[in-house]
């Protein structure tokens, strides 16, 4: 999986969402990795896209991305071999995907339909805002199928000396479990017959003669 330092790309739409919301995004995103070190990547082609739409929430957004972010231009993007999407993105798009197949960052973006190609690719992590809250979305399903084929393939690959010892543990686990919990019935006393009162005892005592 990704370790810290993090990087983080954001795109065009987390970065007017956050405008928009007001949200302070250094502090909010330094919280959400519990304080690890991260970096902010935007894209080249993020802030053309930026550029060319006219509004202050635009141009606001391309600014504070240019002046907190590291520009990644286009030949510093990961190369694409050997992977396709049935969607038509945009350049600035298929950018922060290709981003997000390299397996290198965490992704922030507000496209539902850039956020489902995401949910597919197994361990990228996923960043996007909800009414001004910043949410990291659990591993996906991709990510936990992947695991759990990475732990059969570990336990395959044992060795036949490994396996022994594994099961030896296992055997001698079980053992000591039995000697601190022994079966119940083996600890039983025996209960001895109710015997019926001593004859001896219960002669009446003599009386002296007067």
């Amino acid at each position: 999986g990704i370790k810290p330092p993090y990087n983080v790309i954001l795109d065009g739409t987390f970065l007017v969402a956050a405008i928009r919301h007001k949200v302070e995004l250094k502090s909010r995103i330094s919280i959400l990795l519990q304080k690890e070190p991260f970096e902010l990547f935007v894209t080249r082609s993020t802030l053309d896209e930026l550029g060319k739409i006219s509004g202050d929430l635009f141009s606001q957004a391309k600014r504070w991305a240019f002046e907190e972010c590291s520009v990644l231009e286009k030949r510093d993007l990961p190369s694409l071999e050997n992977f396709s999407v049935e969607i038509k993105f945009s350049d600035a798009a298929m950018d922060v995907l290709n981003c997000a197949h390299s397996k290198r960052y965490f992704v922030a973006t507000q496209d539902d339909q850039l956020g489902a190609a995401i949910r597919t690719l197994p361990n990228v992590p996923f960043i996007h805002l909800s009414r001004g809250v910043l949410l990291l979305e659990s591993p996906s399903s991709s990510s936990r199928n992947l695991a759990e084929r990475e732990e059969v393939a570990k336990v395959r690959s044992m060795s036949q000396r490994e396996t022994e010892i594994v099961k030896r543990a296992s055997t001698e686990n079980r053992k000591r479990q039995l000697v601190s919990h022994p079966n119940k019935s083996t600890n039983h006393r025996i209960k001895k017959k109710a015997k019926g009162p001593n004859p001896l005892s219960c002669k009446k005592k003599k009386t002296g003669v007067k």
